[in-house]
């Protein structure tokens, strides 16, 4: 229901934006409406509402790009959170021997990825 109701307002308020906008002095003065903006605002504010939205779209895109590492950076690879196992020099350790079997949750060091994909 809330959904609806939120709708029917949104409309409303609408509608009686463009009447706003479009209606001329003499017209909303007659239906006894003599206090309201002045006309500059219904060009203003969605101009304003707009540019703000694209600025903040803008600096989140600037900001994400800022705080993401280099490609060539060591920090794309691992990072002070990673979960390095101990004992993990060969690709023989890294499967469990009972079948079936799920190894320790951790991070893959970059070594052993290279020696299963490209030996």
């Amino acid at each position: 229901y809330y959904g609806f109701v939120v709708y029917l307002v949104s409309l409303t308020t609408f509608a009686v934006y463009l009447l706003w906008a479009y209606l001329p002095d003499p017209v909303l003065e007659a239906a006894g409406i003599t206090y309201y903006p002045e006309r500059y605002w219904a060009l203003a504010m969605p101009a304003w509402w707009m540019s703000a939205v694209a600025a903040i779209f803008l600096f989140n895109m600037a900001a994400n790009m800022y705080h993401t590492p280099l490609l060539n950076s060591i920090n794309n690879i691992t990072d002070s959170q990673s979960l390095l196992p101990r004992e993990m020099n060969c690709a023989d350790k890294f499967f469990c021997d009972e079948v079936g079997g799920i190894p320790p949750i951790g991070d893959l060091p970059i070594s052993l990825v290279n020696m299963c994909l490209y030996q």
